[in-house]
C-alpha cells in the first residue's frame, strides 16, 4: 500500500464519522431555532403580553435526578429547556421543546439542589 492509499483511506475513515455529526448537529440547530420562532410567538401566561422578537430565550439542558421510586420519562421533565423571561412581567418561564408550559412536578424530582418528594 502505497503512502497516497493509506491517506485516502484516512480521509474516508474521517469522513465517514464526521459527517453524520455534522448533519447531527446542524439538525438539532435548526430544530431549535423553529422551536424558539414558535416560543416568540406565544403569549405570557402570568401577563398575556406577546413575547416578540425580541425576548431573550435561554436554552439549557438540566441533570435531573429523580428521587428513588421515580424515573425521568415517568415524571415528563423537558430536556432541553427552554427559558423565556416575558419583557412584559420580567418574570422567566420553562417550556418543553414542543411550546408546552412546564411546572416543577410537586413530588419526585431533584434538579438544582431542590430535592421534592
Amino acid at each position: 500500500m502505497t503512502i497516497t492509499e493509506t491517506v485516502i483511506g484516512v480521509l474516508v475513515i474521517a469522513a465517514v464519522v464526521v459527517v453524520p455529526l455534522v448533519v447531527i448537529q446542524v439538525l438539532g440547530e435548526r430544530k431549535r431555532a423553529r422551536v424558539i420562532a414558535h416560543l416568540r410567538t406565544l403569549a405570557c401566561p402570568r401577563c398575556h403580553s406577546t413575547y416578540g422578537e425580541t425576548t431573550v430565550i435561554r436554552v439549557s439542558r438540566r441533570s435531573w435526578d429523580p428521587a428513588p421510586g421515580y424515573y425521568v420519562a415517568q415524571l415528563d421533565l423537558p430536556d432541553p429547556s427552554y427559558f423565556v423571561t416575558c419583557p412584559g412581567c420580567a418574570e422567566e418561564l420553562e417550556y418543553y421543546g414542543d411550546g408546552r408550559l412546564f411546572e416543577l412536578p410537586d413530588e419526585g424530582s431533584e434538579s438544582d439542589g431542590d430535592f421534592l418528594r
